[in-house]
């Protein structure tokens, strides 16, 4: 229950993101999952009482999400979109020159990162992380994309053990090292501390098009689950 918890206070703050993003008048959000229903989207958007209209989807298929992406790009032009995946691991290439079935985190991330060029798009991937707490996948992900946030846990620190600790690891557009230590109730997470630790990155001119989010726990075997880590 306590793990189950904790990832749906993670889930929480994507919505928030997604419902703060939608309420400007200039923007469109779509908020993908293939780790919950769309009935309890709902239900967790009723609870936290969101108010910005996003659009949802259940896909699997990343060509597909795309797909449906150009189409509002198309009805609206004149709005920046901002897409959400939820998450990397559970969305599958089907539709590429490998065949039905074929799954690639670096080949969805691709196709991700292309779409985001081509349309100037921003999107907010969610990864998930392995039972040590790292990035699951290969470093290759971390490279492709412009700004990267890890939310792991404190384990060493007796003040804050237990808390979860944000960090930007990657900007490619500013200063990266911000420390955060986050500590969580009823309501969420909640700041209890700040770290500055200011790194500057300045690798690229032109506006963000892409950002990863690393957030929970990997389910397998007798673990899983729990508050990984987090980036965008």
């Amino acid at each position: 229950p306590l793990r189950r918890q904790r990832q749906m206070c993670i889930r929480d703050r994507v919505l928030t993101v997604a419902s703060a993003v939608a309420k400007k008048k200039d923007a469109m959000c779509v908020f993908n999952t293939a780790e919950e229903s769309l009935f309890q989207i709902k239900k967790t958007t009723n609870r936290l009482r969101l108010k910005g209209y996003f659009l949802t989807g259940n896909s699997t298929e990343i060509d597909d999400v795309i797909a449906g992406c150009r189409k509002l790009q198309e009805a609206a032009p004149e709005k920046q979109l901002f897409l959400v995946i939820d998450s990397l691991q559970q969305m599958n290439a089907t539709h590429d020159r490998y065949g039905k079935g074929y799954r690639s985190d670096s080949l969805v991330l691709e196709k991700i990162l292309q779409f985001c060029k081509e349309t100037h798009a921003i999107a907010l991937i969610i990864n998930q992380v392995n039972k040590s707490g790292k990035a699951a996948g290969s470093n290759k992900l971390k490279h492709m994309v412009d700004a990267h946030m890890h939310l792991g846990v404190e384990r060493k620190d007796q003040d804050f053990m237990g808390m979860r600790v944000l960090e930007t690891q990657k900007n490619r557009f500013g200063g990266c090292g911000h420390v955060f230590f986050l500590d969580l109730n009823n309501r969420g997470f909640y700041e209890v501390a700040l770290s500055l630790i200011h790194i500057s990155e300045p690798t690229r001119q032109e506006a963000i098009a892409y950002a990863v989010f690393c957030l929970k726990k990997k389910m397998g075997g007798g673990g899983g689950g729990g508050g990984g880590g987090g980036g965008g």
